[in-house]
């Protein structure tokens, strides 16, 4: 299986309390924590229950003393508060986690969002090795392509996109989650700092201690990793060394739709190296760039209903979507 060092599964089948203090408050009069689900930099997730109906949601504590001084927001609505908690409740997209309200205390926001599907994230959804199609990686990468562009056009870096922060449900619709790393962008504005994880790093940050960077090349280098990951089902990098030199045999056989956009996601590489990447950031390309021409080809269109379909590539599909959608159900009996 692969490796995922920011990965903590050390508390994830725990059933008791979380940690003293961070339920105290008007959230614990209101919730029921069920089931620990795993921690970050800035606290850890539970899935918890509403008290008046038994909802099930999903409620990250995050502990105030680890947010740095770079990451606290003056909010207009909710007054001071963490970065990711000031971006999550004023964006609106099908395809980002949707917080539903916030609470704190002395020590901790408790920020309860909406459940998505089984709470499986794409590293877990890779790794049960499904019948992952190039039509239907397709259709999970557009929708995440969407979402950069959307937040693009708020002038938000995510800055940790990852495999470990994509939600799936049982009809491949995903959600980006974690906006722990996120930033806003402005004007002639740099990043001093490398947020995210290793694997996902791209070799100019890796390249010196203190990098400066706008933030989208950076983006678009992670999109080309997670798009690797997603149609090989392994990561195109194993360490360091690897990211710097940038270079991966290309031994692997796609359709000429992938290739082409792998080709557009490299642009100007006029050596066969690792897919999607190019380490001169200037010439990577734009989310806006891969957007349009993604839906000017409509490689794959996958409707929530699971019937015959025809993608509008024209790869007849019969009935191979009914199958992906038993596969993965199968996946979650035993998840």
């Amino acid at each position: 299986p692969r490796l995922s060092p920011g990965r903590s599964f050390s508390d994830t089948t725990t059933l008791i309390r979380p940690q003293s203090q961070a339920c105290d408050g008007q959230f614990e009069e209101e919730y029921q924590p069920v089931k620990s689900v795993g921690r970050g930099a800035f606290g850890f997730v539970w899935r918890a229950v509403r008290r008046c109906d038994g909802q099930e949601v999903v409620v990250k504590f995050i502990s105030k003393a680890r947010i740095v001084s770079d990451c606290w927001v003056d909010d207009p609505m909710l007054g001071r508060v963490s970065q990711e908690i000031a971006i999550l409740t004023r964006v609106q997209h099908h395809n980002i986690v949707k917080v539903l309200e916030v609470f704190e205390n002395g020590r901790y926001f408790q920020m309860v969002m909406e459940k998505h599907g089984d709470v499986l994230d794409l590293f877990e959804f890779i790794d049960l090795q499904p019948r992952l199609d190039e039509p239907l990686g397709s259709y999970i990468f557009r929708q995440l392509v969407a979402t950069v562009f959307y937040l693009r056009s708020k002038n938000i870096l995510h800055r940790d996109i990852k495999d470990e922060n994509i939600i799936i449900d049982k009809s491949f619709h995903i959600r980006l989650i974690d906006f722990g790393s996120a930033a806003m962008m402005a004007p002639g504005k740099l990043f001093h700092t490398f947020c995210g994880t290793l694997e996902y790093c791209s070799p100019e940050c890796d390249h010196v201690v203190l990098c400066r960077y706008e933030g989208p090349e950076l983006e678009m280098w992670s999109l080309g990793v997670l798009l690797y990951t997603l149609l090989f089902g392994e990561n195109p990098f194993c360490d360091v060394g690897e990211i710097l030199e940038a270079r991966r045999p290309w031994d692997r056989t796609c359709s000429h739709v992938t290739a082409r956009r792998l080709c557009l996601m490299r642009r100007k590489m006029r050596r066969r190296c690792c897919p999607g990447l190019l380490w001169n950031r200037s010439s990577r390309s734009t989310s806006a760039k891969i957007k349009a021409w993604i839906y000017e080809e409509k490689p794959a269109d996958i409707p929530p209903t699971f019937g015959p379909q025809k993608c509008h590539c024209g790869v007849k599909k019969g009935n191979s979507l009914v199958q992906h959608n038993k596969d993965f159900q199968s996946f979650l009996i035993h998840y």
